[in-house]
């Protein structure tokens, strides 16, 4: 085996080990997170059972769902559970991610979930970008491996998603001056 087969086929075994250390490199922070809140696992039969928070959403949630529950309680649940999603909020915040500010408009005849449109055309727009990111690379290399059709399908999404990251850009001048909006 020729020298630069044997280090392609090297590469290719040991790619995968190596995307998972990095995957949790980048990801040490909240797969320790995670760990503090689990209560129970098992191993092999891949069982998880969340902490105190996860059971309290749960109950709250069964409250609301029966049919005697009367409108006040159901305003309570749904204060309780905007709670719940504030302190995970904060806590994807500490974290590093960048949580959607959420409330509950209660003036109406029905409650509305109101949000800073902004934020999610932002989310969403680092998620494209990072999605641009892993088909360029990956673009990049089915160049490099002589897999032209691959990598012209791979441009086309590049193309699409940079047609897609232009529109949201457009939508983030847009909205720069509107403020909050409800959320749809």
């Amino acid at each position: 085996m020729p020298a630069p087969e044997l280090v392609l086929s090297y590469i290719q075994t040991l790619i995968w080990p190596v995307v998972v250390l990095i995957a949790l490199f980048l990801f040490r922070n909240s797969i320790r997170g995670l760990l503090k809140r689990i209560s129970q696992f098992d191993a092999f039969g891949v069982t998880a059972t969340m902490a105190e928070e996860a059971r309290d959403v749960e109950a709250a949630l069964a409250v609301a769902a029966q049919p005697e529950t009367d409108e006040g309680q159901r305003r309570d649940v749904l204060e309780f559970l905007v709670q719940q999603a504030t302190q995970f909020g904060r806590a994807q915040e500490a974290a590093g991610g960048k949580p959607v500010s959420v409330a509950v408009d209660w003036s109406g005849a029905a409650p509305r979930v109101v949000t800073e449109e902004r934020d999610l055309i932002k989310r969403r727009r680092e998620n494209l970008q990072l999605r641009r990111q892993r088909i360029a690379e990956e673009a990049i290399l089915a160049r490099q491996s002589a897999e032209i059709v691959k990598a012209q399908r791979l441009n086309q999404e590049l193309s699409e998603l940079d047609d897609a990251l232009e529109h949201l850009e457009q939508q983030e001048r847009d909205e720069h001056d509107r403020g909050p909006r409800e959320a749809s």
